[in-house]
């Protein structure tokens, strides 16, 4: 029988390498698990013209704000620009204009100043406008900060307007995370089949069926929403009203658990969530 013997030098070069591939590993795994959260806190702002505290046709309108505040213990770069980020996302939700709402002053005022201007011009208008929007944290470990931000407005009609926004941060990079950062090949057909699976199972939608028989407006075919947020049950995809469905319909989220999203997990998350198996509250 034949032997390979290998010099020792050889040897003791392959058992470092290896030894340095499974620190790397480890180095890797404990430093995103052994991140510390970032400390924040909630502040809340009422502005109002009109008699919003009575009953009735009184015209009135109302803002409500839920600002959010990242406190970190010392100063830090990378949290300064999430900072400015959220705060920018916030403020600009669901502005339509080219111009940039800057301060929350600016939004509550140009809201208010609109319903003056039409209270000026109409004086027998009698709806109620209101605004609410908030900020808050739903995922503060591991490296991950996720936010949701909410929106309600009406301003007359049939109904008010609600949107909801999740964004996700890396704590480590201060840059958002999409998709194509915890999905490998997010954009792949295997990754579309089996989220299209996923979707219609939560529907109890056949894999026959067409989309136009189930109600749903994926005229040029299913995808997931860009708009997810993290908890240690899996990836939760929001759907806004109108966006896939009438607005009775309202807002449809579609949860896939971490096992069972572990054969497209990316390597980082696959070692930090495919082992959870936390039951949906």
């Amino acid at each position: 029988m034949l032997k390979v013997i290998l010099p020792y030098a050889l040897i003791s070069a392959l058992a470092f390498s290896s030894c340095q591939e499974k620190s790397k590993a480890i180095s890797e795994s404990k430093s995103r698990t052994d991140l510390d959260s970032v400390s924040f806190v909630i502040n809340t702002v009422d502005k109002s013209v009109g008699r919003c505290d009575t009953e009735g046709s009184d015209a009135c309108a109302q803002v409500y704000l839920q600002l959010l505040k990242l406190s970190p213990q010392k100063e830090n770069v990378l949290i300064d620009s999430i900072q400015k980020s959220i705060t920018n996302e916030f403020l600009n939700l669901s502005n339509t204009d080219t111009a940039l709402i800057r301060t929350p002053s600016e939004l509550i005022y140009s809201f208010l100043d609109e319903f003056s201007q039409i209270i000026s011009e109409l004086p027998d208008y009698v709806t109620r406008w209101e605004m609410e929007r908030s900020a808050d944290v739903n995922y503060n470990k591991w490296g991950i900060l996720g936010i949701s931000l909410f929106d309600y407005s009406y301003t007359g009609g049939a109904h008010g307007n609600s949107f909801i926004q999740y964004i996700n941060y890396d704590l480590t990079t201060g840059k958002e995370l999409g998709l194509d950062q915890f999905i490998l090949d997010s954009e792949g057909s295997g990754f579309a089949n089996f989220s299209e699976n996923q979707f219609r199972l939560s529907q109890n939608i056949k894999s026959e069926t067409p989309w136009s028989e189930a109600d749903f407006w994926f005229e040029e075919g299913f995808y997931l929403p860009q708009n997810f947020k993290i908890s240690d049950q899996g990836m939760h995809f929001i759907y806004n009203s109108y966006e896939i469905a009438p607005h009775a319909v309202g807002q449809i989220e579609l949860l896939i658990k971490w096992k069972d999203l572990e054969p497209y997990l990316q390597s980082e998350w696959k070692a930090l969530f495919s082992k959870l198996d936390i039951p949906a509250a």
